[in-house]
């Protein structure tokens, strides 16, 4: 027994299912189990699309508007598109518009709030990863690296950024690829981020393709029993870790400028010049760089 929508729409589908390959297993939890998974989902809409696009609910609006309201849903997606591109809060976007407008821009006299920006937005968002999921799903063959890098966010919650690294047209190529919240800071905590950066991704099986990962000197990154690093390599044994060259590079000004004292006293010069540049150094009356 195979899935007639996975195996229909390959390029999206989990390979390594049984659903995929054929299995004999009937369990009516294995069958609900395949049928409530995000990928078969995925595969199911695709065939669906395909099979019948007449009746494709975005296809079907798009036909049925007329090419003056498409000009005006363009130019309003490429407001939006700058709002985000400029990391601007979504509440310029109606002063964005009303800018516009006041240039003798026709946006129409819908969709100018922050809430059409923020629809606007997430439309990008998932056409810009449904074409860096195909790219990385369909390619042949299909191998690429990883970088990796944690931070907090505004809401001191750990996150952890990953990049894609991988051949295009023989010019290796990096693009985004996840922003993941970590539960836990430790080694586990940071692979599951990875895992489910993967998955959203459709690359279930992402440890057969990756072939070099990237991070910095940390040892939850790096330690040698327990870092993410060696919990990868134990699956994936030909992967090639690689520590950050500019991570290294700063790590050795630091430790340069520990032993050298006109090194030191280049880093305050410096600190002190960007405190002028930020206006901090004249006008804070009580900072201690005022008081000296």
């Amino acid at each position: 027994m195979t899935c007639t929508y996975c195996v229909s729409t390959p390029e999206y589908a989990d390979k390594t299912s049984g659903f995929f390959s054929g299995t004999e297993k009937f369990r009516i939890q294995i069958i609900r189990a395949h049928n409530t998974s995000r990928l078969h989902r995925r595969c199911t809409d695709i065939y669906m699309a395909r099979q019948h696009p007449q009746v494709n609910p975005i296809k079907q609006a798009i036909r049925n508007m007329s090419a003056d309201v498409q000009g005006k849903m363009v130019k309003l997606f490429n407001t939006a598109y700058f709002v985000a591109k400029c990391e601007l809060p979504f509440a310029s976007f109606s002063n964005l518009c009303r800018l516009q407008l006041k240039n003798d821009v026709d946006l129409g006299k819908t969709y100018h709030n922050d809430h059409a920006c923020h629809d606007f937005i997430s439309s990008c968002a998932e056409i810009l990863k449904n074409e860096q999921t195909e790219t990385l799903v369909t390619r042949k063959p299909q191998v690429f690296s990883l970088m990796s890098d944690g931070s907090t966010d505004s809401g001191v919650i750990e996150q952890e950024i990953i990049y894609v690294r991988y051949l295009k047209d023989g010019i290796p190529t990096n693009r985004y690829f996840s922003l993941q919240s970590v539960k836990h800071g430790h080694a586990d905590g940071i692979l599951s981020a990875i895992e489910t950066a993967c998955d959203n991704m459709s690359l279930p099986n992402w440890r057969q393709s990756v072939i070099g990962f990237g991070s910095d000197g940390a040892s939850v990154m790096t330690g040698k029993a327990n870092g993410v690093l060696s919990k990868i390599k134990s699956d994936v044994p030909w992967l090639v870790p690689i520590h950050c060259i500019a991570h290294k590079l700063e790590l050795g000004v630091l430790d340069a400028m520990k032993e050298e004292k006109w090194l030191r006293d280049l880093r305050d010069m410096l600190q002190v010049k960007c405190l002028q540049k930020l206006d901090i150094y004249g006008n804070s009356k009580n900072s201690c760089m005022h008081k000296k």
